[in-house]
């Protein structure tokens, strides 16, 4: 991901952000858009530019793609900057923080060519004067320049409840890593994260553990007997997956990529061919199979 900006040397000015408002590209002084830096085909049709493998260096044929609404520019030619003029001869790879500037290809001959370009909040064109000493150099104005930064997109998934939701969604709690320990009736799940408070409940799919709150950055839980999930157990022969999620006091729910395993023991059906069906004093026995089970064969897994 990419963000042009531009900053203009007066310090009076704030810094603009090249923006998506309305289906149009602005310069914002207040917000910023993320774009990718694609490497045009200069032989696609108009309206039809698919991208292209390879390194982008400048010279190349570019095409700034918003992440957000898909709203392109048309394809323009990358150009290093130096002293406010845009160097036509150099073809190394393109870097953060360095200079740039858009020329629109097509340019005749001899010009200095038409150059994206802000005017207050809006986008235009500029057109360029050839440099009176190099031929291999435009010379541009300051609106004409612009400097591509890097940038991180992230995104949360979140669901409210059917009651009004007065509390803001942020900050989003996250779980990182998952911590069992003990076995049996007692066996505790850690989470450890972010942005945890004590407004929050563990849950196993539909099932409300105990939790406990310990710090912004760490939640134990109770884990829930497998007898919640499924009334046959003891006859248990395939594992069974539950999601890990957190839910606010107000009902507002935040799924998370983790997963709770139960595996079970193989054990027989009664009733089945072959198979001799459990006295009624095995309950005893089955009741310990299930505790060492519960201690032994929990699962964590993050779905990727």
């Amino acid at each position: 991901f990419g963000l042009p900006l531009h900053r203009l040397r007066s310090q009076t000015v704030s810094t603009r952000y090249l923006s998506v408002e309305d289906g149009a590209f602005v310069a914002s002084a207040r917000q910023w858009a993320a774009f990718t830096l694609h490497l045009a085909d200069g032989h696609s049709s108009q309206g039809d530019f698919p991208p292209r493998e390879g390194y982008v260096r400048y010279g190349s044929l570019v095409q700034l793609v918003c992440t957000l609404t898909g709203i392109t520019l048309p394809p323009m030619i990358i150009r290093k900057v130096a002293k406010q003029c845009a160097l036509l001869d150099v073809d190394e790879p393109i870097s953060q923080l360095h200079k740039c500037a858009f020329q629109f290809p097509g340019s005749p001959p001899g010009g200095g060519g038409t150059y994206l370009c802000l005017a207050t909040e809006k986008v235009v064109q500029f057109q360029a004067s050839p440099c009176p000493k190099e031929a291999n150099r435009a010379l541009l104005n300051d609106s004409s320049c612009w400097t591509i930064i890097g940038t991180e997109s992230v995104e949360f998934s979140f669901s409210t409840s059917l009651a009004c939701t007065l509390e803001p969604v942020t900050p989003v709690p996250l779980i990182s890593t998952l911590e069992l320990s003990g076995g049996g009736d007692v066996a505790t799940l850690e989470l450890h994260g972010e942005n945890f408070h004590a407004g929050l409940k563990v849950w196993f799919g539909d099932v409300e553990a105990e939790t406990m709150y310990r710090s912004p950055r760490s939640l134990v839980c109770v884990v829930p007997d497998v007898a919640a999930f499924c009334s046959d157990w003891r006859w248990l022969r395939a594992p069974i997956t539950i999601p890990v999620s957190l839910v606010r006091s107000d009902g507002l729910f935040y799924p998370s990529a983790f997963s709770f395993t139960y595996t079970p023991e193989y054990s027989a059906r009664p009733g089945h061919t072959g198979v001799p069906e459990p006295a009624t004093d095995a309950d005893a026995l089955l009741e310990s199979i299930h505790q060492e089970f519960t201690r032994t064969n929990f699962h964590l897994f993050i779905q990727t």
